[in-house]
């Protein structure tokens, strides 16, 4: 019996490991998708022009 409450807990925490990892990566994947707009915003700021005319 001890066996399966240590294997259950193991299980719990591998889930919980799991989804914490999912977590921070959906928020750095935010994150990197954030960032482009954000340097375009501070380009725009800053009066940086990227076209050639």
């Amino acid at each position: 019996m001890e066996g399966v409450v240590v294997s259950r807990q193991i299980c719990l925490i591998a889930l919980a490991i799991r989804q914490r990892l999912v977590f921070e990566t959906i928020a750095v994947f935010n994150w990197f998708k954030s960032m482009p707009a954000a340097f375009h915003n501070q380009q725009a700021r800053n009066g940086v022009r990227t076209n050639s005319d």
